[in-house]
């Protein structure tokens, strides 16, 4: 019998590990691990400390929207008005010199 070559026997592995653990399959989300009943209905809008955007997440994980906040050197907190208007405070650029 021929020996396999590195690239087919990767290919193996990862079909075993998708078939051991189908939620590798999945769509990938950010943050949520369990969705229950008991969850509020509607989005939940967050922030990386320090980060430059502001993300809106379903309850499934899926980003819904990102807005990315340009010149600053980092975002620390946001709010999203009932309007739709996003209100964000962040440290300017210029603030890390």
């Amino acid at each position: 019998m021929p020996a396999k070559s590195p690239a087919a026997f990767s290919l193996i592995a990862l079909v075993l590990l998708l078939l051991a653990f189908p939620a590798l399959a999945q769509e990938r989300t950010v943050g949520v691990l369990v969705h229950t009943e008991d969850a509020y209905d509607g989005y939940t809008l967050f922030v990386t400390m320090g980060g430059e955007s502001v993300c809106l997440m379903d309850n499934y994980g899926r980003i819904i929207h990102t807005w990315d906040i340009e010149e600053t050197a980092g975002v620390v907190e946001a709010h999203l008005l009932e309007n739709g208007n996003l209100i964000v405070v962040a440290w300017p650029r210029d603030s890390i010199d």
